[in-house]
């Protein structure tokens, strides 16, 4: 490692004087002088807080206020380094405060009187640092006489990050850290950034270690360049699970950078994005913070206001980035999926769509072979009995997805399908019987399946649900659809409205709930229902719901449809819904369904 040159002293010099703006002439002139010896010197520099210079050497500073001023100096920076902690601390109170008051802990009066208090508190003190170092009264006096120098010394340089953060925040215009991710040219305003940047280029390129260190993030760091120094620094202007806005103005940066594709793998953003992913959300790092993860999530979720576009590019952006990390990208579609139940049912059938694809593909991603694959536990409601089902069983709230058929038969889901729709079974016209023959091979053994691997009672079993079984499911016995009888909108169901259709994620339209949770009775895909005790397709099955193709003209849930090959299109658009009963009530399923068919069977063809 190369010994520090009379450069960088005069660089390390400016800087001490930028930052502590100590006596700016008199300590330039006691730097004339004392320069010229200082090649033979070689000594290490102490910049105190907030940097720090660790080595054997005599600090440079005590040559240049060894009879006046060094004592002082210390004493100042000393004081004025308690203040800064002092208006960090109350700058912390604040944000308590708000959200005491949030959490209505406390009335509009008390806080109001605690912020105007707080807000005084830190001018009074910003004003009392300015004076600080504007009274130091160095006095001029002769440099003292060089001795003989002996072997050249080689110094450490430690950067408080911690004051930097702080300084950053409140420097000149505020804008500051805009510039600063966006790579743009610093302005005047931005001192002593601007001054601190030239001096990271002169002494990282003079050989000299420079460490970046941490208290309040517990985090200690060696770079190899200024943009590392600015990585650092807006990872902790960024990340703090304390306060949402920060994170907030980050991620919202991000969104835009992604929208206009400027955020390619040299620029400032991606590198900070490679930092937080490596240093906090990473198992293996010694910085690992879980609650970094939960923060992103959350924040991104809540910050997208219902903008499917952006929750899609952040996210996917986010799972690029960790694709390596299964244990953040699991927990990142565990986070969503809570974000998703607390949703409620305001938000767009475009917005739920990409969320839903998210969480599922999020699930998938964190797979890395056979044996990652999870038990079989789909969300499952209670269906209480009615006057024409006297028993009660289980429904799952959504028809079977891609990714919950991959879990049953413990296959890895293919890279070119969506786990998040319904799983749908292929039925093309030309095989004829052979075709049903496939159909009901499937469908056994998902059920069959079932009940051998995931069914832990041997009191429960699953099944394909009977005909008035799925009506009940539905809320459909007296209704046409689940929500009650008026028509389907484009919010309430996935059917033909006179344009373009398509699949869509399960439970993309929670408005179209029935009254028990059950979700997409109503269009997206036909779900396939006993008419019998039988296991012959298509002679004991049938059809309900509708599906994206169905009119909606022609969508009530109470059509039963008819198993019709055609000649035209592969027919993916059948799917299943399981559900699970008591095993005594297994011969009541077919007299319920024998008594209601004999009243009120009218197929239909599909």
């Amino acid at each position: 490692m190369m010994p520090l040159t009379p450069e960088t002293y005069d660089v390390a010099i400016k800087f001490l004087i930028e930052v502590g703006k100590l006596a700016v002439s008199e300590l330039k002139e006691r730097w004339t002088l004392a320069r010229q010896k200082a090649t033979e010197k070689k000594k290490a520099i102490d910049l105190s807080n907030p940097v720090e210079v660790q080595g054997e050497a005599k600090p440079l500073l005590r040559d240049l206020a060894s009879d006046y001023g060094e004592e002082k100096i210390r004493q100042v920076i000393e004081l004025v380094t308690r203040k800064q902690r002092l208006i960090f601390e109350w700058q912390q109170r604040k944000i308590d405060i708000e959200q005491e008051y949030n959490r209505q802990k406390i009335d509009l009066s008390s806080y109001r009187l605690q912020k105007r208090d707080l807000d005084e508190k830190i001018q009074n003190t910003l004003r009392e640092i300015e004076s600080d170092f504007g009274q130091l009264g160095l006095k001029i006096g002769q440099p003292e006489d060089v001795v003989e120098a002996g072997p050249a010394k080689v110094a450490a340089i430690r950067l408080d990050l911690d004051t930097f953060t702080l300084l950053a925040g409140t420097v000149g215009d505020g804008n500051f850290p805009d510039r600063l991710i966006h790579e743009q040219k610093f302005k005047s305003t931005d001192e002593p950034f601007v001054t601190l940047e030239q001096f990271l280029t002169t002494t990282i390129n003079g050989g000299l270690a420079v460490e970046v260190y941490s208290s309040k993030a517990q985090i200690s760091s060696k770079i190899g360049s200024p943009i590392e120094f600015w990585v650092m620094l807006l990872s902790s202007l960024s990340i703090d699970a304390n306060r949402a806005g920060p994170l907030k103005w980050l991620i919202t940066e991000t969104v835009t950078a992604l929208k206009s594709k400027s955020l390619n793998p040299d620029s400032i953003f991606y590198k900070l994005w490679e930092f937080i992913s490596q240093q906090y959300c990473n198992q293996l790092s010694p910085y690992y913070r879980p609650n970094i993860i939960a923060a992103i999530s959350n924040t991104a979720a809540e910050s997208a206001s219902q903008n499917h576009e952006s929750l899609f590019l952040f996210f996917s952006f986010l799972y690029d980035l960790l694709k390596s990390d299964l244990q953040s990208i699991r927990q990142i579609a565990e986070n969503l999926e809570r974000f998703d139940d607390h949703l409620g049912n305001d938000a767009s059938p475009s917005f739920l769509e990409r969320l839903k694809y998210l969480i599922s593909i999020g699930r998938v991603m964190a797979l890395q072979d056979v044996s990652d694959i999870p038990r079989f536990e789909p969300h499952l409601v209670p269906i209480p009995s009615n006057q024409v089902v006297d028993y009660e069983f289980e429904s799952m709230v959504y028809p079977l997805t891609v990714y919950e058929r991959s879990v049953i038969r413990k296959v890895l889901p293919t890279k070119d399908s969506n786990p998040s729709h319904p799983f749908t079974f292929r039925i093309v016209s030309d095989e004829g019987e052979s075709l049903f023959n496939i159909l009901s091979s499937e469908v056994r053994a998902i059920v069959n399946l079932c009940n051998e691997r995931y069914e832990s009672s041997d009191d429960y079993e699953w099944d394909v649900p009977t005909n008035v079984e799925w009506l009940s499911l539905a809320d459909c016995l007296e209704n046409k659809f689940p929500w009650g009888n008026e028509p389907p909108t484009p919010k309430h169901a996935n059917v033909d409205f006179g344009t373009s259709s398509k699949i869509r994620p399960v439970g993309t339209y929670p408005l179209g709930a029935s009254r028990f949770g059950t979700q997409d009775c109503c269009g997206n895909v036909h779900e396939i229902v006993r008419i019998s005790s039988g296991n012959y397709f298509p002679d004991d099955f049938r059809l309900m719901g509708g599906c994206y193709q169905t009119n909606v003209r022609s969508a009530s849930c109470q059509i039963v449809r008819s198993f019709k090959p055609k000649d035209e299109d592969n027919r993916r658009n059948v799917g299943i819904r399981l559900i699970r009963f008591h095993k005594r009530d297994a011969q009541k399923r077919f007299i319920a369904l024998e008594r209601f068919l004999n009243v009120h069977f009218r197929p239909q063809g599909a």
